[in-house]
């Protein structure tokens, strides 16, 4: 969905086509949030669960935005805005690739 998001935000050229891919934040940020508590219940020990799921929406969120500000500072002053929006559509891509192999080798449920 965020690969989805940040590749139609790159393709769209007027604000209001840009508003209502940002209507789209309605749909991905709640997917987001219960699929990576979901995740985050399954790999870890019950008693571990309420610790493990602040520990990583605070990578989630707070280690995420920063990166994200720091990349696209870089890549904006060296290439262009889309560039720098297909650059990070690409990169919201890898969690899926790596759900995948871990799925194939009977990593999670």
């Amino acid at each position: 969905m965020s690969a989805l998001k940040l590749g139609l935000y790159a393709f769209v050229n007027t604000s209001f086509f840009i508003v209502l891919v940002s209507l789209l934040q309605i749909v991905t940020h709640p997917l987001l949030v219960i699929l990576s508590k979901k995740m985050i219940e399954d790999c870890t020990p019950s008693k571990l669960i309420a610790s493990s799921q602040i520990i990583g929406f605070a990578f989630y969120f707070g280690l995420s935005g920063f990166l994200a500000s720091v990349i696209s500072q870089v890549l904006n002053s060296s290439f262009s805005y889309n560039f720098t929006l297909y650059t990070f559509a690409l990169i919201s891509i890898f969690p899926f690739i790596i759900w995948c192999f871990m799925k194939k080798y009977d990593k999670v449920k």
